[in-house]
């Protein structure tokens, strides 16, 4: 139901548009490229250097327990 009131207001939208006289250097594009990329690569680092956390976090929705290292070699060398 959501969808279809969003595509019917998008597409109402497309359809009452004006022209606007307005100029969009061709850096504009290159520009929110790289902020697309820039934002994709610092949640990327994010992610990484979290990454215990993370899995800490979604463990506990799921309801999983870290299991302890087995002590059974602890002693031989």
């Amino acid at each position: 139901m959501f969808f279809k009131l969003l595509l019917l207001f998008v597409g109402f939208l497309a359809l009452s548009t004006q022209p606007v006289h307005a100029y969009l250097d061709p850096g504009t594009g290159s520009y929110l490229i790289q902020i697309v990329i820039a934002s994709l690569a610092g949640a990327g680092y994010l992610l990484v250097s979290s990454w215990d956390r993370v899995k800490k976090f979604l463990s506990g929705l799921t309801g999983q327990q870290k299991k302890s290292p087995s002590k059974k070699n602890e002693g031989t060398k």
